[in-house]
């Protein structure tokens, strides 16, 4: 779970900085299967460990930094916040030639925040 967590969550810089987090992931492990050179294009995959499909959902958190200027527009403490509920994915993990764990996700559904404006998560 932690390798889909390091995945997705990221700290954006400069003008349009923000921070992602994860929470609440659901996850399904699939069974494994050999590598296979037409469909697994990971040029780190260790090719003599089985590759494993994985399915969940999880929620993100994207917190914009606060604005703290004198208009009370530019002001957004406590609402710096959109969530994003329940968004499934699908991926692989595999093992690196280094021995690593590695997994690698596509998300699905809406590009659209579920709630809007809120606080971020305590």
């Amino acid at each position: 779970m932690q390798y889909v967590i390091c995945g997705y969550e990221r700290e954006f810089q400069g003008a349009e900085a923000r921070l992602l987090l994860d929470d609440n992931i659901k996850l399904q492990l699939g069974g494994g299967r050999p590598f296979q050179p037409d469909k697994d294009r990971m040029t780190d995959a260790d090719v003599r460990s089985p590759i494993y499909p994985i399915r969940g959902s999880y929620y993100t958190y994207m917190i914009d930094k606060l604005h703290t200027g004198s208009e009370p527009s530019w002001r957004n403490t406590g609402k710096n916040c959109n969530i994003y509920q329940n968004r499934p994915f699908t991926g692989k993990c595999y093992r690196t030639t280094f021995g690593d764990w590695s997994c690698l996700t596509t998300a699905d559904g809406s590009s659209y925040p579920d709630i809007e404006n809120t606080a971020p998560p305590q």
